[in-house]
């Protein structure tokens, strides 16, 4: 495996229905919740942008218009594409849907509702 990251794609979980927040988010998609100004989702790219990270599937389902929409196809360095699931898959499901777009012998796999202040370099390194 290439200790390079910017060669290694990172797989966002970003498609789940938000149920629990829906008193707060309505029917919105919860990674584009707006946190500190800013959709949710784009503290997690941050994240692996800094990490040296540069390419980024984003597993999306329900809203995945508004997410799309939400973000684009670029967050600075990062090029974002996105795997859009028509029925629900669960997350091997999703991940298994977002293979073609996952290239290289390995990937990094993310939950995109929620933040962990991590390594994400050292993490992949372990």
């Amino acid at each position: 495996m290439s200790d390079d990251l910017a060669t290694i794609p990172v797989a966002i979980l970003a498609g789940g229905l938000g149920t629990r927040l829906r008193p707060a988010i309505g029917d919105h998609a919860k990674v584009v919740a707006e946190v500190a100004g800013r959709p949710f989702l784009g503290h997690l790219l941050d994240q692996v942008a800094a990490a040296g990270f540069r390419d980024v599937v984003l597993c999306t389902g329900h809203r995945a218009d508004e997410v799309e929409a939400a973000l684009g196809v670029r967050h600075g360095p990062l090029r974002l594409r996105h795997s859009v699931e028509t029925t629900p898959l669960g997350t091997g499901g999703a991940l298994r849907h977002a293979l073609p777009l996952l290239e290289g012998p390995a990937f990094l796999a993310m939950n995109g509702d929620s933040f962990c202040e991590a390594d994400l370099a050292a993490v992949w390194a372990w």
